[in-house]
């Protein structure tokens, strides 16, 4: 049970807030939400079933996402004393032949131990890693979407809608410079209330 009190101008803010927990309760239809106003009055979003999304699994950090910062993090708590090994061992999809020709191209010892690495060094290879484009994208086991299921069931529960399709696509990874992994999903409801409202062309 997560239980908290905020403060704000209600009077101001209830059409959103009210929004936003019917929001809420839409994407996470296997959750009860309660909702107590300022007059006393309760909202209540009750759960249409109690099956859940898989949880998100913890991933290293991808070489296309770090910092200077972060890879100093992890030189301080290395226990591999090479530079192959430091790159297999601390970053998502970096296997040993990657690893080889990513610190070829860097100029960087195969052999050398991560805990000598200078700071300009460390620059470099951040540099370097921005560079390269022999890095496999990174997978989506890191995210955790609803599902087509889940979310149709949440759309049917707050929107009572007469039609309603959900689509969900393959995991893939957006193309900025990070290489996040994502995952669109997105529903077509059509309600009564669009059925009664006049085309807007």
């Amino acid at each position: 049970i997560v239980e908290f009190s905020l403060e704000g101008h209600y009077a101001k803010a209830m059409p959103r807030i009210l929004e936003y927990l019917k929001q809420t309760a839409l994407v996470n239809p296997y959750a009860n939400i309660t909702f107590i106003d300022p007059k006393g009055r309760l909202y209540r979003f009750n759960r249409v079933t109690t099956k859940m999304p898989p949880p998100p699994k913890e991933t290293k950090p991808h070489p296309y996402g770090v910092d200077v910062e972060t890879i100093q993090r992890l030189i301080r708590v290395t226990p591999y004393r090479n530079m192959v090994d430091f790159m297999r061992n601390h970053f998502h999809r970096v296997g040993e032949k990657t690893a080889h020709r990513f610190l070829e191209s860097a100029g960087i010892s195969k052999t050398k131990n991560p805990k000598r690495i200078s700071r300009d060094e460390v620059v470099r290879l951040v540099k370097m890693m921005k560079r390269f484009r022999d890095f496999l994208p990174p997978d989506a086991s890191c995210l955790s979407p609803i599902g087509e299921e889940l979310l149709k069931a949440g759309i049917l529960k707050e929107l009572q809608p007469e039609f309603v399709v959900v689509c969900q696509r393959q995991p893939s990874t957006y193309s900025g410079q990070e290489q996040n992994p994502a995952q669109v999903q997105w529903p077509c409801v059509l309600t009564s209330e669009h059925a009664r409202r006049p085309p807007s062309w």
